[in-house]
């Protein structure tokens, strides 16, 4: 495995830390044996709030709009959503979809998936206690991984003085939704933007339906 030093965590398949479960099982990082005893975890979230942070790490400067930023976006995209392709040099790692790292032909690889805005239940242990007894992604997280997730910062946040909802309108809630549709289903996130009842909810298709029903 040709490999640069694990100091900057990437080799000629992309940044180690940025690799989905099925890159890290079909490159050899790890057995098939051991993915399927390790504590594995990921981490989500909404994909309407999600979007906005791709925006804002990856726009084209602080001149670039967030509407001009969708539709770009979703040209790049093209080579994913038409022909599947989840390589890195074709499709870098932030536009995959979420459920493209946690999943493979509709199996979950990943041992736990917790919902970045139900992390708010570890930021103390009395809270971590409070949170077993409920019905959340963090409810039923074996003990080691809810222990290293226990008060964990939040480093990379950014500061704006703007809510992640007023940066939507129609169309680029009908171009998330476009793009990351079964995240929403696969990770029970709802497709209504509650905070913006000017906004109609995306219609999923028959076909959408039929997508995520491969998902268990």
């Amino acid at each position: 495995m040709e490999s640069i030093p694990w100091c900057t965590g990437t080799n000629k398949h992309g940044y180690i830390m940025h690799l989905t479960a099925p890159k890290l099982l079909g490159y050899g990082y790890v057995t098939p044996e051991q993915m399927d005893n390790i504590c594995s975890l990921a981490i989500v979230r909404n994909p309407y709030s999600r979007m906005v942070s791709i925006y804002g790490y990856n726009r084209f400067g602080e001149m670039e709009d967030f509407k001009t930023f969708m539709r770009r976006w979703k040209k790049l995209m093209k080579p994913y959503l038409e022909d599947g392709e989840k390589e890195e040099w074709y499709t870098p790692c932030h536009l995959l979809p979420q459920f493209e790292y946690t999943h493979y032909n509709g199996k979950q690889l990943v041992q736990s998936v917790v919902k970045q805005e139900e992390l708010k239940y570890l930021k103390t242990r009395d809270g971590a206690e409070e949170a077993i007894k409920l019905d959340n992604s963090v409810s039923d997280l074996p003990k080691i991984v809810r222990e290293a997730l226990l008060g964990m910062p939040h480093t990379n946040k950014r500061a704006t003085s703007k809510k992640w909802y007023d940066y939507y309108d129609q169309e680029t809630l009908n171009l998330t939704y476009d793009m990351y549709k079964l995240d929403f289903d696969v990770f029970g996130y709802e497709i209504e933007m509650k905070q913006r009842p000017d906004l109609k909810p995306p219609r999923p298709s028959r076909r959408d339906d039929m997508q995520a029903m491969k998902f268990d």
